[in-house]
């Protein structure tokens, strides 16, 4: 349990690979799934130089203004946001652009081709519902959704056809619809419906069904957040791990100096579950060293408890999450 949480936490402020589940056809670059909202993050600010968390927000402002996140249908039970226009500009993207798989290094290779250079991306955000394999995304990058853009990523990547007039795309696992010139919405086939609902102002958003609360926990100015609520088939583990029944969870990474991961969830007796958790980071705690885990990584970790939440946090920095991709444990 307690390297699950160092590695996960870590690997959201830092890691990015290859998705493992097929997504819509996307004509810009493979990026994980991993954020949308944006409230000054309360970390102390940098010692020298400009901090990564006011590099995300010169660069592509607060996700909060962005209303791509209110288009993901009310069927999501997990909602994932990234301002990863701004990940190429962190000072970790060296390390981790030679990780990406060679898929995604063909498309990143076509999107500069046509245009999507990495100054020019911006957000995505990404709705999924787990137990049916439905998902829908808005991807946000200039000129992403210009018709010649679009031509020319059919022809470089080939894998997507899209319409003679120009703002839907498709292929076998599911379509597009061009928003705007800097943006398209995906999803599978049986979103479909749902999603152009979101896009017409129909229907409901995922953010204000089950995922309001743990969604409002996030707040604004957060390069990378995920929100969830807990499903059927994983609140029987999530109950052995913690000793409480979770309902839902969320967590954000702030980027300053490094990554600081705030993860919190709603459980119905959270000074059980901080008592248990503890228990098992004590126990744990050398052999997440064995593992390559710096100690100082190992100290950040934090547990408290704030009414019926857990709260985890636990810090890292650049030269730290530098060391766990190059021994293999990121």
């Amino acid at each position: 349990m307690g390297r699950t949480l160092l590695v996960a936490a870590i690997a959201l402020g830092g890691a990015c690979g290859e998705a493992t589940t097929e997504t819509p056809a996307s004509p810009s670059a493979n990026a994980p799934p991993p954020s949308d909202s944006s409230n000054s993050d309360g970390d102390a600010p940098p010692k020298t130089g400009k901090g990564l968390s006011q590099t995300f927000k010169e660069a592509v402002g607060g996700a909060a203004a962005s209303k791509s996140v209110t288009l993901l249908p009310e069927g999501a039970k997990i909602v994932v946001g990234a301002e990863f226009g701004a990940v190429v500009k962190s000072a970790l993207w060296s390390a981790i652009e030679p990780r990406l798989g060679s898929r995604a290094q063909g498309q990143l290779a076509a999107a500069t081709k046509c245009g999507l250079s990495q100054d020019k991306w911006g957000r995505i955000v990404i709705g999924a519902d787990p137990s049916t394999n439905d998902m829908a995304m808005v991807v946000e990058a200039e000129g992403l959704g210009k018709r010649t853009t679009l031509e020319c990523l059919v022809k470089e990547i080939g894998t997507f056809t899209l319409s003679s007039d120009g703002k839907h795309l498709s292929d076998h696992t599911g379509g597009g619809i061009v928003l705007n010139d800097d943006a398209i919405a995906f999803a599978t086939p049986r979103w479909m419906d749902g999603l152009q609902e979101r896009i017409d102002g129909k229907g409901k958003a995922a953010i204000d069904g089950e995922l309001k609360a743990s969604f409002t926990r996030i707040g604004p100015n957060r390069p990378l957040w995920f929100a969830a609520v807990v499903p059927p088939d994983a609140a029987m583990m999530a109950t052995a791990l913690l000793g409480a029944t979770a309902k839902d969870v969320s967590a954000y990474a702030n980027l300053n100096e490094g990554v600081a991961l705030h993860l919190s969830a709603d459980v119905d007796d959270p000074k059980t579950a901080k008592s248990k958790v503890q228990e098992q980071l004590d126990n744990s705690g050398s052999m997440l060293q064995i593992f390559g885990v710096p100690p100082a990584v190992v100290d950040s970790l934090k547990l408290t408890v704030d009414g019926a939440l857990l709260r985890v946090e636990v810090r890292a920095t650049e030269d730290e999450i530098r060391t766990l991709m190059k021994q293999g444990t990121l």
